[in-house]
Formats: C-alpha cells, sequence, structure tokens
C-alpha cells in the first residue's frame, strides 16, 4: 500500500510504531482524550524492539518537551504491542497487540502507565492485520481485521466492552462482514473505520472506487453495519486522514487520475461535503501527508503523464495547489509525523541522531518549519518513535485567527507601457481557529499607481476559520522601467499587515501596427458579496472595447473553467464587428452550484493579435438551507410496531425561492421511511416537514377475520341450526314458570343447545371440505430491536434557474426496543 511505504519513508527507524500509527491512521481518540496534563507518548526501542514507553508533558505554545518522573516506563509488553489511541475518558491507552488490543493505564497527573494485568484481551483468532479504535462515548473499542489488496472481500469486527472497575476489556462480539471489492486503504477516528475499495461489481471496465464506513454512534458507541459513503471514480488508489478526523483526501483513476477532497461532519463522521479535482490523462496523486493543523496537504505526481516533480503543496481550503509548491527538497522528511491535537507541532523520530524533532508549518507558504528557542533533535542518541497525545483540559487549545496567503510575491514580467497585462490572483485563508477580521487590503509603494487591486474579502470583512477570498492584482505599467509595489492586508491575525510584493517592468513600444486589440473592463469579473446557492445574482457587465486601429471581428464567447455551469451568458451584443475604438458589452450572471469561492473563465476568440483573450471570473456561493430538529432532539424511540415521526425544519437562506425533495436510507428490516415529496419555501421562511418511519412487529399485526361465504354453508346445518334456535326459544320462554328443578333442566338444555348449534355453525364455517378450509397465514415480520441511523439526503430546486443540487445529508436516530 503507497500509505504504508511513504510513511516508512518519513521515520525508516522505527518503522513497528509508525505501522502502528498507520492502522490508527493517526486519528485516534486523542482529539478528545480528557486528562489534566497535554502528554506524549512515544516507543523507545533497541535493535528494533520496543523495550519500555517514555512520557513527555508538551509545551503548545513552544514545542518544546519535558520527561516526566519514571519515564521511559519498561514494564510492558515488547515487540510489536504498541499504545496507539486514547480513550474518549482519558483513562486508558490502547493499541494493536497479538490477536487483540493491548490495554495500560494512564495517570492523569504523573503521567505513568502501566500494562494491566490480562493484556492483552482478544476478540477472535484471526491473525489478519488489526487496527484499533475507540469511540467517543469510551464504552467500546473495537478491532478490524483485514487485508489490503487481498482477494478475500471480507473483514472481521471484534467488539471489545471497557471495564474501568476491573481495568480489562470484556470481548463482546466478532463478525465477519462481507465487502463488495477489495480494500485499497483504511483509516481510523472517533467516529468510525473508513475502507477504500475497489468494487468490480460496480464498475465496467474498470472497479470503481468506494468509500465504506463503519461509523460509531455518537450516544451509545455501537458500530453501526458498513454504510456506502461515496462512490468516487474509478481504480481506487490511496486514502489519507487528517490527525482531527475532519478531512479524507482519496487518490482513483485509471487512464487519468482525481483527487476527492471529502469533509466530515464533526459530530457523525458522515460526508458533509465533496469536491473533486481532475489531473491530466496518465497523471496520478500520491498522497503524502497532512501538516500539523490541518491547513496544508501535500502529495506527488506519478504517471507518464505527470508533468511536475517534487512533493507538491495543496491548501485545504481551495483544494488548489499554492504558489509556493513544490515543497524544497531539504524539507520533504520533515512532513508527517505525530501532530500536537492542541499545537501547531508535529513530532519525528527514527532519526539518525536519535531523539524527537519538533515542526511547525509556515502558514503562508505551508513549508515546514523549526520552532524557535532549543536545538532539534530533543532527547539525542535515544531511539523514539512519537505517537498518541492528549489534550490538557486545564488549558484551551492556541486560538488565534491567522491569514494565510498561497502566494507571497506576484511578479508581471514585462509589459507595454500602456497596457494592461493579464490578472494574477492570491488566496487569503483564515487557517486559525477564530474568526479573521480585515480592516483594509490596499496597495502601497513607489509604483502603487500602475497596479490595480480587486478583491472578494472586503465585501464581508471577516472570514471564518477554514474560509478563503481572493485577491486580484493586474499592472499597467505608466512609463518604461521597473516597477513595484506591496498589497498590504491589515487584519486582527499575528503578523498583520501581511504583504504581497508586487513587481513588473515597463516596457516601451514602437506605434501599433495595423490590427485590432482587446481590452476587457473589469478584468478579472468578481461578484461581490455572498450569493446564495440556487438563487440568481444580478447581471455584472464586462466591457470589451476594440483598442486597435483596425475593425474587430469576434468570433466565439465561451464559458469554462471549474465551475463554469454557476455563471451564465445573459446579454451578448460583441459577437461579429467592432469598430476602431468601439466598444460593445457582455452580461454575466451567478448562480452558486455550491458554498464558496467559485471560478471560471470567459474564453473569447476572435482576430486580434493575442486572441484567445481570457477574463477570470470569481464569486462566492452561500449555503443555500440549514435543517434542524424542531424539538431539538433528532432520536426517537419507539417499540416494534409503532411509527416513529421526526419533526424537522427547513430553513432556507435569504432570497431562496423553490423547493425542497428528499430521500430516505438506513432503513431497517420490515420498516418503511416516509418523506414529503417536495416542500415549498420562499423569501427565507422556514418550513416545517416530517419524516415518518413506521416499524412492524406483533402489535401492528392482528389476525383477519375470515368468513365462510353463505354458498358454501350446506342446506342440512341450515334446517338443524334453524330448529335448534326455535327450540331453545321454547324453552326459555315456558321453563319460568317451573320450579327449581325445572328452571335447572331449562338451563341446562339450553347450555347443550347453545353449543350444539355454536358447534353446527362453527363446523359450517370453518370446518368441513377443502373448498372451505382456511388459508394459511403469512409469518409475521417484525423489525428488530437496536439503533438505527435514518439517513435523509435533501435536493434543492431554484424556483430561479430550475437547477437541481443535493445538499449536506441528515442523520436521524431511531431506537426500536
Amino acid at each position: 500500500m503507497r500509505l504504508l511505504a511513504r510513511t516508512t519513508w518519513v521515520f525508516p527507524a522505527a518503522t513497528f510504531w509508525i505501522y502502528a500509527l498507520l492502522i490508527s491512521a493517526f486519528a485516534g481518540p486523542s482529539c478528545k482524550a480528557q486528562t489534566q496534563q497535554p502528554f506524549l507518548f512515544a516507543g523507545e526501542a533497541s535493535n528494533g524492539q520496543v523495550t519500555g514507553f517514555a512520557v513527555f508533558v508538551r509545551n503548545d505554545q513552544t514545542g518544546d518537551l519535558s520527561e516526566v518522573a519514571g519515564s521511559p516506563f519498561t514494564s510492558l509488553h515488547s515487540g510489536t504491542c504498541m499504545m496507539t489511541v486514547v480513550d474518549a475518558k482519558g483513562r486508558f491507552l490502547y493499541g494493536p497487540c497479538g490477536l487483540g488490543a493491548s490495554m495500560y493505564t494512564l495517570d492523569a497527573t504523573t503521567g505513568a502507565v502501566a500494562e494491566v494485568a490480562g493484556s492483552p484481551f482478544a476478540g477472535s483468532t484471526d491473525t489478519r492485520l488489526g487496527s484499533v479504535a475507540t469511540e467517543s462515548t469510551g464504552q467500546y473499542v473495537y478491532i478490524l481485521k483485514f487485508s489490503f489488496n487481498s482477494t478475500s472481500a471480507s473483514v472481521i469486527l471484534d467488539t471489545l466492552q471497557v471495564d474501568p472497575v476491573n481495568e480489562q476489556l470484556v470481548a463482546q462480539s466478532s463478525q465477519t462482514i462481507q465487502l463488495p471489492g477489495t480494500i485499497v486503504s483504511e483509516a481510523a477516528s472517533p467516529h468510525g473505520f473508513y475502507l477504500l475499495l475497489n468494487d468490480s461489481q460496480i464498475g465496467s471496465s474498470y472497479p470503481a472506487a468506494v468509500l465504506y464506513a463503519i461509523l460509531f454512534d455518537a450516544t451509545t458507541g455501537v458500530a453501526s453495519t458498513p454504510q456506502l459513503l461515496e462512490e468516487t471514480s474509478n481504480n481506487a488508489r490511496s486514502m489519507m486522514m487528517d490527525a482531527a478526523g475532519k478531512n479524507l483526501v482519496i487518490s482513483a483513476g485509471q487512464d487519468s487520475g482525481s483527487l476527492w477532497f471529502l469533509q466530515l461532519s464533526p459530530t457523525e463522521g458522515t460526508v458533509s461535503a465533496m469536491n473533486t479535482v481532475s489531473l491530466a490523462f496518465q497523471e496520478f496523486a500520491t498522497p503524502i501527508a497532512f501538516d500539523p493543523t490541518s491547513s496544508f496537504f501535500y502529495l506527488q505526481f506519478e504517471g507518464t503523464g505527470a508533468t511536475e516533480s517534487g512533493i507538491r503543496i495543496f491548501s485545504v481550503a481551495t483544494q488548489t495547489e499554492t504558489a509556493s509548491s513544490p515543497v524544497p527538497a531539504s524539507l520533504t522528511n520533515e512532513l508527517g509525523g505525530a501532530p500536537d491535537p492542541q499545537g501547531p507541532f508535529s513530532y519525528f523520530g527514527g532519526l539518525a541522531a536519535g531523539g524527537i524533532s519538533v515542526f511547525g508549518v509556515d502558514l503562508t507558504t505551508g513549508y515546514p518549519v523549526s520552532p524557535s528557542g532549543f536545538t532539534n533533535p530533543l532527547f539525542p542518541g535515544r531511539d523514539l518513535g512519537p505517537g498518541p497525545a492528549t489534550i490538557d483540559l486545564n488549558t484551551q487549545p492556541v486560538q488565534a485567527p491567522a491569514a494565510g496567503l498561497n502566494a507571497a510575491s506576484l511578479s508581471f514580467g514585462s509589459v507595454n507601457v500602456g497596457q494592461t497585462s493579464p490578472s494574477q490572483s492570491v488566496t487569503l485563508t483564515n487557517t486559525g481557529s477564530l474568526a479573521l477580521s480585515l480592516t483594509s487590503i490596499q496597495v502601497t509603494g513607489t509604483n502603487a499607481a500602475d497596479f490595480t487591486e480587486s478583491d472578494t474579502c472586503m465585501s464581508s470583512p471577516q472570514l471564518q476559520p477554514n474560509k478563503s477570498c481572493i485577491i486580484s492584482v493586474t499592472y499597467h505599467p505608466s512609463a518604461a522601467g521597473a516597477g513595484s509595489a506591496t498589497v498590504l492586508v491589515t487584519d486582527n491575525a499575528s503578523g498583520s499587515p501581511q504583504q504581497i510584493a508586487l513587481s513588473g517592468t515597463g516596457v516601451s513600444q514602437p506605434p501599433p501596427a495595423a490590427g485590432p486589440a482587446v481590452t476587457l473592463n473589469p478584468n478579472p469579473l468578481s461578484f461581490a458579496g455572498t450569493v446564495t446557492e440556487g438563487t440568481l445574482s444580478a447581471p455584472q457587465n464586462v466591457v470589451l472595447t476594440n483598442s486597435g486601429n483596425a475593425t474587430l471581428h469576434v468570433q466565439t464567447i465561451v464559458l469554462g473553467g471549474s465551475n463554469s455551469g454557476d455563471f451564465t451568458i445573459s446579454a451578448n451584443s460583441c459577437v461579429g464587428a467592432v469598430a476602431a475604438n468601439a466598444s460593445c458589452q457582455l452580461s454575466v450572471t451567478f448562480a452558486p452550484l455550491g458554498p464558496g469561492v467559485r471560478s471560471a473563465s470567459l474564453t473569447i476568440t476572435d482576430d486580434a493579435a493575442n486572441s484567445p483573450q481570457t477574463l477570470n471570473i470569481v464569486g462566492t456561493g452561500g449555503t443555500v438551507a440549514q435543517i434542524a430538529s424542531v424539538s431539538g432532539s433528532t432520536t426517537v424511540t419507539v417499540n416494534a410496531g409503532q411509527s416513529a415521526q421526526f419533526n424537522l425544519q427547513i430553513t432556507p437562506a435569504a432570497g431562496f425561492s423553490g423547493s425542497f425533495s428528499f430521500t430516505c436510507a438506513g432503513t431497517p428490516t420490515a420498516a418503511n421511511c416516509s418523506v414529503p415529496s417536495s416542500v415549498a419555501v420562499s423569501g427565507g421562511t422556514a418550513a416545517n416537514f416530517t419524516v415518518t418511519v413506521a416499524t412492524s412487529g406483533t402489535s401492528s399485526m392482528l389476525p383477519p377475520l375470515r368468513l365462510t361465504p353463505y354458498g358454501s354453508f350446506p342446506l342440512w346445518r341450515l334446517v338443524v341450526s334453524g330448529a335448534t334456535l326455535l327450540a331453545l326459544l321454547f324453552l326459555l320462554l315456558h321453563g319460568f314458570g317451573a320450579g327449581v328443578r325445572g328452571k335447572q333442566n331449562v338451563w341446562a338444555t339450553t347450555a347443550v343447545g347453545v353449543l350444539l348449534w355454536g358447534g353446527i355453525g362453527i363446523a359450517g364455517c370453518g370446518g368441513g371440505g377443502g373448498s372451505s378450509a382456511a388459508a394459511p397465514q403469512p409469518a409475521i415480520v417484525v423489525t428488530p430491536s437496536g439503533t438505527y441511523t435514518i439517513v435523509v439526503t435533501p435536493t434543492a430546486t431554484s424556483s430561479a434557474t430550475s437547477k437541481q443540487f443535493p445538499l449536506s445529508p441528515v442523520s436521524l436516530t431511531l431506537i426500536v426496543k
């Protein structure tokens, strides 16, 4: 597996520890560990064998480490037994060991660790590779056993319950799960196990790349049955998850590669957003690592179509390659490592000099940087492999806004005096944990008048964490010679104002030769503010001027680019002839099909010397609606046979009018899910709707009443029954005048008659020949008890554009007793 091989390269001297870290995919419950100290755990080895575990207290402000008293702790299993995850309660550590999981106690004050009696604990005897995960409630430990690229399409899930009193893991169940393909890559987090498969049953020429997940219920901790999260492309290649379990990148493709960027729900682990980046023919990508803040993602291109070498840098926020890419070759060994869950650092071991090296990240370039104040490595001479880390409850994570620019400079080269260069852009991203407030963006410096800046930032001058905006600059020299200026971004982040250096050279030109020329204004075209998904913006105008001295003939004007479907040319008076010094006008509207920064381009083909011309277009989409429970709870408990009703409310963004349709998945056996066919909204007014899940059970399955048809009732039975009934009436009318003995005889005779008449009637209605026999009753199917996740996926249809686009799914919890 490419992921395993790559991370071993980062830490070759302690493969045993990194291998265990990879099984947990760098994303164990250390993100939620509730201990009293910010500990870092590291396996210590001698001759390739683990001899103990060292424990350090982290300084999340500086990256420095100090070893706790008694470390390293050696009364532990040796060899391949590791501690790779910390449970959500901060009481224990776990890791793969033998056929199951080892378990260690953790002293939240001193950091002392000790293996518990009876460790390791096993759930099954299968000897395949085991990945250990803990869920957010701290009640269960799960072991997933599987094989990469094996012909076997099955995994084994062992469930072990945590017994905190007796300090042990109690085996609960072991189940074999059949999957529709071969496993290519695996990752784990407190939300569940994620499995990337190649499914030959879906693909045609090549197998489909599909993402399955075994998710843990956030309330009960119970593992779900595997569910299909995404079908991405064909021929799955590799997958990587960041340390916080919030971002997942999938590499796939057979003839041409593609990258799939998935955002995961921080509460449920389901996919909340997805975007794809297409690569060139026979160009593929291999994920390398995330930086410790999850602001950048590193990958390497390969294949006969790859034109770029080195390790490339992509922005997680924009999912595009940065201007500072690639990573300098001298810094590639500092990518990856064990992340600090509360600070911007990663820890590396397996060094030639031994010890632990600490690296942060430059939020402007994405390059690894060594923190100031101490010399790397720490604790030289010791073979240490950093592993999981805990969170300090006494302090908060380092929280602040941070302004990250994907380029520190823009160079426009040589531009003729009086002409305007093509636009160049820089992405500004808030890579911090608090909102970034912008005060101003302005051009200053010697030749400031020769540079023009436009942006999508100041129309809404506050960027939430991980949000981005675009700063665009053009150069139009007024005189020959070198020109320079600086874009200053003033905000509330450290290092303000951030700077973008601008440079270019004005070149004198001879009188223009006869011919047409094209000038576009504005260039680029930016839609101000945020436009809600499914709504239509006001048209923005672009003026095309023939700045040459001959007639211009415009042939085609075509929209293209990443999000071309979001933009429409609503008016165009430019096709045809445009006289010298004359102008025509284009109008473009923006109807975003997704949230965030959306971009496209206009390509104009004509008979000017620099044809075709390109006009970049940028806009920002806003989320169309929010769905929430009317009562505040998305969990309903019913008995089998009852119906669960989820009362939900959808609140559209201001300005959106249209309708929402829904699909329902995850319904348990013998149950039906009902969703409204359509919910109409307008003017930002919220609308209520109901999702009903009807279960089946004995309480809802009464046996049907069956009556024999009159035609099948024999005549002799009718005569006897009528005579018996008349005799009974005679005795009742005349028997009350007799004595006690007579009354007793009457009642006895009446009782016998009733029985006789009833027997005859019953024989006539239900017994006898085959033609009147009762039909066999069907078996009653009862909805099994358990906890189920019902996934409702809304799709919005805009009345303004008639376009449809899916929204993030809503997870509902159904508990059947």
